[in-house]
Formats: C-alpha cells, structure tokens, sequence
C-alpha cells in the first residue's frame, strides 16, 4: 500500500557519518526525544566505538539487548539533516 512516504537507502559505508552525526546532535542538545521506553532500551544498550573516520554504533560487549532502534535513530538523524538533492535540509533545528 502506498502511503506516499519515500524510501531512502542509507548504504552501509555511510554509517560511519550517520552515527558521528547523531553523536554531534546529542552533544549539542539538538535532539528532543519523547520518553519512548524502546528507544530509550535499544539507545542505552548501544555505544559509540570510536573509528578512524568517526563512531560506530555497537552493542556493548556485555549486552545482548538489540540496538536497531538506535541504528535507524542514527540513519533518521543523517537524513534529517543531508539533503542530498538540494541546498537546504529538510529539518531545521530550532534553537
């Protein structure tokens, strides 16, 4: 069924970017979450592991809990704010 949402493909070799940039928006405070206890479960059982072209999202090494809500929470947040076919993102952060 079409809803009219588009599907954008984030390859893998951009996942290095995706999590640097959510790592950056958490920094700075620019993201607000709503309190959802599934993404607050997946978010705190992942860590960033440091790479040599940014972070990487992982499990931690003692946790078996799965961290696919944070993955996606990182490709959402890379999209948000690449617009790969123009000049402007499609969010804009409101400070």
């Amino acid at each position: 069924m079409d809803r009219g949402l588009q599907a954008v493909e984030i390859r893998y070799s951009q996942m290095g970017e995706a999590s640097t940039n959510l790592y950056g928006l958490v920094r700075e405070n620019k993201l607000v979450h709503n309190g959802d206890p599934g993404l607050r479960a997946h978010v705190l059982a992942a860590v960033g592991v440091e790479t040599g072209s940014g972070y990487r999202i992982e499990k931690r090494k003692s946790g078996k809990k799965p961290v696919d809500a944070a993955v996606a929470l990182a490709m959402a947040a890379l999209r948000a704010v690449v617009d790969e076919g123009g000049d402007e993102p499609f969010v804009w952060v409101i400070e």
